[in-house]
């Protein structure tokens, strides 16, 4: 609860000097709006780093999934490349092989025919005139199983080269697809470590502010004594908790319960603090003022005098857990000893008699 110290100070300089007040208490103010907005900007810009990190860890899985598809492209295109030359090769072998048997086939024919027009055929002439028609035969088969042969290989080949093809326009837009998902890392890293360096930039003026803030609020908890004492805000209190070594108190309660003013005085603020609950704040007289923070429905109007023991409004009753009422006086704008300015049967009631002096 370190910042609402710094925020009940500023409320105490506004109450006690005025106009003048306003004008002491515009740097502070304004500091903390500053460091509120520069909180709300490294939030925004932690929530881009990340959005920016989840991207370019998408980006990184797309290129590894698409660059192994790239590869197995690559590596099948290369495959029918290689049987596509083996295939070219062999039909290339075959058909010089075919123009050879034509060739000889040709010249069988040839001597068939002049037998055939012989007119002094003997024996020994019809027996060669089989044997050349058997061998003629023969490499005609021959021929016919090698076209055919061929005819396959031409088409076998021809469906390679259309799936050569089909692969190639697969692997260049891969590569075309893969050189856009580069490009687009490379864009969203710049992007990335861009607002790393804007984020590490307003950390450093976020912190640089605090710490001035700080300064001044460590002055806060100084200050002279005061013989003055006071009666507990929350009578029935549960549990009494010490902040600063008892320069505040935190009184624990239960279901509804009157919140009382502390001592007679003048209310010089009641209202919210941030999510920190209802403030209301009490003019002792001699810059003497007590402050009651915490969860309570405040019923006390600024300006209005009250005394002791006076109803401020009730604890919330609908939390269904333990509340808190936070209890502190200050001189000036500093604050005190509390837990030693509290009532004589304040210390018996609650196991304090041990941490009545500093």
């Amino acid at each position: 609860m370190r910042v609402e110290f710094v925020i009940i100070a500023i409320l105490l300089v506004f109450c006690t000097t005025g106009q003048a007040g306003i004008r002491k208490t515009e740097a502070p103010i304004a500091k903390l709006k500053k460091l509120k907005i520069l909180k709300k900007d490294l939030g925004r810009q932690e929530n881009e780093i990340g959005r920016l990190n989840v991207k370019i860890h998408s980006l990184e899985n797309t290129l590894g999934t698409k660059s192994r598809k790239y590869l197995e492209i690559v590596k099948s295109r290369r495959e029918i490349e290689k049987l596509l030359e083996d295939g070219a090769q062999h039909l290339a072998s075959n058909e010089q092989r075919l123009k050879e048997r034509f060739f000889r086939t040709q010249k069988i024919l040839k001597a068939v025919v002049l037998e055939r027009l012989k007119d002094d055929s003997g024996p020994s002439d019809i027996i060669a005139h089989k044997v050349l028609m058997k061998n003629l035969s023969t490499r005609i088969r021959n021929l016919k199983e090698n076209i055919g042969y061929n005819s396959l290989l031409q088409k076998q080949i021809k469906k390679l080269k259309e799936r050569y093809d089909e692969y190639l326009q697969v692997e260049k837009e891969l590569a075309n697809f893969l050189h856009d998902l580069e490009e687009e890392k490379i864009s969203v890293k710049k992007k990335y470590y861009s607002r790393v360096k804007r984020k590490s930039e307003t950390k450093r003026k976020y912190h640089r502010l605090k710490g001035t803030i700080k300064k001044k609020s460590k002055k806060v908890f100084s200050g002279p004594a005061i013989n003055y004492k006071f009666s507990p805000p929350v009578v029935s209190a549960k549990k009494i908790g010490l902040k600063n070594k008892g320069k505040g108190l935190f009184l624990t309660f239960k279901g509804v319960n009157p919140v009382k003013a502390t001592a007679d005085g003048r209310i010089v603020f009641s209202g919210n603090l941030s999510t920190y609950g209802k403030l209301v704040m009490i003019d002792h007289g001699e810059e003497i003022r007590s402050v009651i923070l915490g969860q309570f429905i405040s019923t006390a109007k600024k300006g209005k005098k009250v005394k002791r023991g006076e109803i401020l409004g009730y604890t919330d009753g609908k939390l269904g857990k333990h509340g808190k009422v936070y209890f502190e006086v200050r001189k000036g704008n500093k604050i005190q000893y509390t837990l030693g300015l509290m009532e004589k049967d304040f210390y018996s009631k609650n196991n304090l008699a041990n941490n009545r002096g500093h």
